[in-house]
């Protein structure tokens, strides 16, 4: 049966995780009866347990899955303005298209993953993007695939750096596209780009839920030998099957299950030293001559101890540890309080952070790609609040309390419906007729 709504919901996850979700869910069932959802385990070893439940058909499905040292995430381009193509013959950047173009020597990709959930410091084992084909192309071509080199990657707007300009990772992976053909239905694979997302992870900004992006760069090499295109966000959701958007898949060993690799300690062999021997000389002694003996008279000097101050170990500070308070505002048309594909983010809402007396202390606006941070929050119990865009109305609780209690980071999403999206509602008023 079609058109189902379905509810995901995470019954238990291992005491401590963090970094664990549903991504990309369907919240309603497709023309097959089906509706699909990916898992992500988070950081602590353990059985994860997630549920599927149709209020309207009156049932429900339980899955279960064990966390063990490696974990793997996908991550899918969720907004049309975290991929594009830009050709740098014009610096056009073509973020709303429903293709992505490479090659050519002139035609870049950048795709942008929000929050891929990978722990700072984590060992990645491998890690691949994979594309649905726009058209059945053979040219031949050789991209070079990049990350983009910070903390926190922004989106692909025209008032950011454009994709072949952006700073690069020192590590990079050579793709070589042969001339086998793209056929619609099969998923292409890239290599293993896992030194580029290690560059990325390694960085000591980086947080889990952060958001990065990879960066396909022609070369010279390709002027002449034509293009390669594959679906882009606006391409899939434009074919009503938005798992065909560019994903990333990244296999990784979290930082507490990494086994310390043993050093070898070299060991230096002992020198021979040659032994001197003593060369025996004849002392001439000197004659011996009568001498007096003197006498001690008097009292023997008396030393005087003399004080010496003690050095004064000076304390150290330890600091206190600092936090983050972060989220995402977005247009949450369906009004079920989930951030669901299609649904865009929203710029500039003013987000305040108040102390437990709700005593106003900062505020922000949120970005282009609806992001808000407080960062550096000192532990202790604040409240957040969004203050409703002109034009809009909560779907979600304006006031939320968080605490933070060390090096944490506590994420508060806020979502809003347009009043233009309302349905306008008939009154029908009794007529006279005389």
């Amino acid at each position: 049966i079609a058109t189902v709504p379905i509810e995901w919901e995470l019954l238990s996850v291992p005491a401590g995780a963090t970094g664990y979700g549903v991504n990309a869910h369907h919240y309603y069932t497709d023309k097959t009866g089906r509706a699909l959802a990916y898992l992500t385990l988070g950081d602590k070893r353990g059985q994860y347990v997630l549920r599927a439940r149709s209020p309207q058909a009156r049932g429900e499905v339980i899955y279960s899955a064990y966390a063990s040292e490696e974990g793997c995430t996908v991550t899918l381009v969720s907004y049309g303005i975290d991929d594009t193509w830009v050709s740098t013959v014009d610096d056009s950047n073509h973020y709303a298209t429903e293709y992505l173009s490479m090659g050519e020597g002139s035609q870049h990709i950048g795709l942008r993953f929000r929050a891929p959930n990978i722990p700072q410091g984590s060992k990645i084992q491998s890690a691949v993007l994979r594309f649905s084909p726009y058209g059945w192309t053979t040219a031949n071509i050789t991209m070079t695939i990049y990350a983009d080199n910070t903390d926190y990657s922004a989106p692909f707007l025209a008032t950011n750096d454009l994709v072949p300009y952006r700073p690069r990772t020192s590590a990079s992976v050579l793709w070589p596209i042969t001339c086998q053909e793209w056929k619609g239905w099969v998923r292409i694979v890239s290599p293993n780009i896992a030194p580029v997302i290690q560059e990325i992870v390694d960085r000591p900004g980086w947080i889990y839920h952060n958001a990065l992006s990879i960066l396909l760069i022609t070369g010279n090499q390709n002027i002449g030998r034509g293009l390669r295109t594959v679906l882009s966000y606006e391409g899939a959701v434009a074919r009503e099957s938005p798992l065909d958007a560019p994903e990333l898949e990244i296999c990784y060993i979290p930082p507490w299950a990494i086994t310390p690799e043993p050093t070898a300690t070299p060991t230096s062999s002992p020198t021979r030293t040659p032994t001197v021997t003593p060369t025996v000389t004849a002392t001439p002694t000197a004659p011996t001559a009568d001498t007096a003996t003197p006498t001690a008279t008097g009292t023997p000097p008396t030393a005087t101890p003399t004080a010496t101050d003690a050095p004064t170990s000076t304390p150290t500070l330890t600091p206190l540890p600092v936090g983050q308070i972060r989220g995402v505002v977005w247009e949450d048309r369906n009004e079920d309080g989930e951030i669901s594909l299609g649904e865009p983010p929203l710029s500039r809402v003013q987000i305040i952070l108040r102390d437990r007396f709700n005593q106003a202390l900062t505020s922000v606006h949120t970005g282009s790609d609806g992001v808000y941070v407080f960062s550096s929050v000192t532990p202790g119990i604040y409240v957040v609040e969004e203050v409703d865009p002109p034009g809009y109305y909560s779907t979600t609780a304006n006031l939320v309390q968080v605490e933070i209690v060390g090096n944490d980071v506590q994420v508060v999403n806020f979502g809003d419906k347009s009043l233009a999206l309302e349905r306008i509602r008939r009154h029908y008023l009794p007529m006279l007729i005389k």
